[in-house]
């Protein structure tokens, strides 16, 4: 009976290696796909729009002088005469419609001294010179109220005359400054009120209208009977 013997190899015979033997590699994952990297934007620079010059003011035409002005044209080139002025009377000076250059022509230039503080029993009221009154005393600032008899007060005198000059910081020579020679006229005043009348008045201790003879501080005149001591 035959049986066939494999032959060994022969030593110097390359020994090949069986698909078994030989390892197998893993497969290649796949490499992540790289985001593109954008390029950066150049920044422009933005110049500011150029500022209008200003515009230059308006000059105002200054008139011509007279004797520059032509004929025909639209300035009135004839000279002015002055209006005369007519002198005052000796008897307007008593006047109250006189304006207020006569009275800074005649204020000030008097050494009168208030009426003696006599009682009188008279009406509540005020006159003028040739007029009896009672001593009077201001229910608003409390202070005596001084009359000046053959006086009125400046057509412009206003409250803040009699506010430094009278009552606390009463100073006869810095009041009298505005008082006007009127031979027929009285003149009154406290720290906040001021009245000049030829003819009587009466008042009420309430309050009473301080025109159109004067003014007050707060629109009405409180004078009362002053007390008796």
């Amino acid at each position: 009976m035959g049986c066939s013997v494999s032959k060994p190899p022969a030593p110097d015979a390359p020994v090949t290696p069986t698909s078994e033997a030989s390892p197998t590699k893993p497969p290649s994952s796949p490499s992540p796909a790289k985001a593109p990297v954008a390029a950066p934007t150049p920044t422009k620079t933005v110049s500011p729009p150029p500022v209008p010059p200003l515009p230059s003011p308006e000059k105002t035409p200054v008139a011509a002088p007279l004797s520059c002005r032509t004929e025909g044209s639209d300035w009135d080139a004839t000279p002015r005469t002055p209006r005369p002025v007519t002198p005052q009377s000796s008897d307007s000076d008593d006047s109250d419609d006189s304006d207020g250059e006569d009275d800074d022509r005649r204020c000030g230039r008097t050494s009168v001294e208030p009426d003696a503080d006599d009682w009188f029993p008279a009406k509540l009221g005020i006159g003028g010179a040739s007029q009896k009154c009672p001593p009077l005393q201001c229910g608003s600032c409390g202070f005596v109220v001084h009359r000046f008899s053959g006086h009125r007060w400046h057509r412009q005198v206003d409250y803040m005359h009699f506010r430094h000059f009278e009552g606390h910081s009463y100073d006869l020579v810095k009041l009298r400054a505005k008082l006007v020679p009127a031979s027929e006229y009285a003149a009154y005043s406290c720290q906040c009120a001021w009245q000049s009348t030829d003819t009587w008045k009466a008042l009420d201790q309430w309050g009473s209208d301080p025109e159109p003879h004067g003014g007050a501080a707060n629109g009405r005149i409180e004078w009362r009977k002053k007390k008796k001591g």
